[in-house]
């Protein structure tokens, strides 16, 4: 694999950061609500209500994380 030093600057960097969150909260909740529609878990657990817990506590953080780093939750 080849490494690359791109040097930016910070607001770029949390621009980025809270682009790929905001990617990341996307995915989690179409897991929340996949897992949300069945009787089992499949992401975090099979056991479907501690994976609905786990990928809930996923959603807030990421949310936390989103703010943090200057973006909007929707």
């Amino acid at each position: 694999m080849n490494t690359y030093n791109l040097p930016i600057d910070w607001d770029a960097m949390q621009k980025i950061t809270a682009a790929v969150l905001i990617e990341d909260l996307d995915s989690l909740r179409t897991d929340w609500n996949t897992v949300h529609g069945r009787d089992r878990g499949m992401v975090f657990s099979t056991e479907h209500e501690e994976d609905l817990a786990e990928i809930s506590k996923h959603i807030q953080a990421c949310k936390l994380l989103i703010k943090y780093y200057g973006g909007t939750v929707t």
